[in-house]
């Protein structure tokens, strides 16, 4: 018989419903519970994916449901408490969103906690499961380009957000090295946050890698939203990556066009099966699925906790970096957020003071909503649209 796993979903917001489409997706992963304290919220979950119980608190869940399984889908800074809270129920695994945590200490606040109780700990970076990015692993490390030099990605949003995904994506397209060095930029004139965490309006990196690669991340500096989206240069061509695609140029041989890299059939149909289509989404369940594999069978996990700590520490060594104007050599001592350290220091005075979150409600009332939406679709970046709608 095949093993069954008692699954529930703290915080029942938008990311959770494909976290609870992709569990439906995968036979033995049952859905049985949810914590979510906003009634109206907790209702429409409960009703659209038919969970047995819903309940206020996640305290109340844990300590009245036998769980296997437990994805956080709450706010960053609720990541590492809400760990180990799971973790103290004994629960099997928990599946953690991006980003894992907001500095290095509450990243290893959450590997202890899981640990400490033999539960395993998977954040959700499930772009690592995108059939083009794992190609492209394969390919590079077995030298269709030579010695990889540089990959470049560019993201919006923020470091945090989209930009988590890029950050740890290079990573595994380059077969996960160690990193050596970072240096960063960053900018902060608004008042800008998402969900209750302050961030900048715009920066980029620079990460060297054992091995010689480097990584160069933009966020919010071009007009180009290309989450998904590589080019590695090595010093026998180049790799243009994108989720379910790829193209190989190289003095030995030149895609015509960009390769399709098709899902596993399998991972498809039972993602489409839930209403996951796109390969975006599809990602959701190709998670879970190995999520399941990994509690079935043990061995490694793409995007465990241990794993998830490097994007981690690189995105804080870039603060860091920024922080002291200097490359900052790894490991990172520097345990707190950089970037609200530089806040409280005085290094980043604003130019526009009305708060926004990017995310919350009152997201964009420092300008009108409209002209932000119309400036973004025209390909402004960040740093101009600010310029343009604070113009004198």
């Amino acid at each position: 018989m095949p093993t069954s796993y008692r699954t529930a979903i703290l915080g029942c917001g938008n990311i959770a419903q494909r976290h609870a489409k992709a569990y439906q997706s995968v036979p033995g992963l049952d859905l049985v519970a949810g914590a979510e304290p906003n009634a109206e919220a907790a209702r429409a979950f409960q009703q659209t994916f038919a969970v047995p119980a819903m309940y206020p608190s996640p305290e109340e869940m844990l300590r009245k449901e036998s769980l296997d399984v437990v994805s956080i889908c709450t706010w960053h800074l609720l990541h590492p408490p809400q760990t180990a809270l799971a973790a103290q129920h004994h629960v099997r695994a928990v599946l953690c969103e991006k980003p894992m945590a907001v500095s290095l200490a509450e990243a290893d606040r959450m590997i202890a906690a899981c640990a400490a109780r033999g539960t395993k700990l998977a954040i959700g970076h499930q772009r690592r499961f995108y059939p083009g990015w794992t190609e492209a692993r394969r390919r590079i490390a077995q030298g269709d380009i030579g010695q990889p030099l540089l990959v470049t990605g560019h993201v919006i949003d923020g470091l945090l957000n989209t930009g988590s995904h890029i950050v740890d994506g290079a990573r595994y397209i380059l077969g996960d090295p160690q990193a050596e060095w970072v240096m960063g930029a960053l900018e902060r004139k608004t008042d800008r946050w998402e969900r209750d965490v302050p961030i900048e309006d715009c920066c980029m990196g620079l990460v060297a890698f054992t091995g010689g690669a480097q990584a160069l991340f933009q966020s919010d500096l071009t007009a180009r939203n290309e989450p998904d989206h590589f080019t590695v240069q090595g010093t026998e061509g180049v790799l243009r990556i994108g989720p379910d695609h790829l193209r190989l140029i190289s003095a030995g041989h030149t895609d015509a066009e960009t390769r399709p890299i098709p899902w596993d059939p399998e991972v498809e149909s039972s993602a489409r099966s839930v209403g996951l289509e796109g390969f975006f989404h599809i990602a959701y369940a190709a998670q879970a699925r190995a999520l399941k594999a990994w509690l079935d069978h043990g061995g490694d996990y793409r995007s465990d906790g241990p794993q998830t700590r490097h994007a981690v520490e690189l995105m804080m060594a870039l603060y860091q970096s920024a922080r002291d104007h200097e490359v900052v050599r790894l490991p990172l001592a520097v345990q707190e957020y950089p970037l609200s350290q530089m806040i409280a220091e005085g290094k980043l005075p604003l130019r526009y003071p009305e708060k926004y979150d990017i995310r919350g409600p009152e997201r964009r009332t420092w300008a009108h909503r409209a002209a932000y939406d119309r400036l973004r679709a025209a390909g402004l970046p960040h740093p101009q649209i600010v310029a343009e709608i604070f113009k004198k």
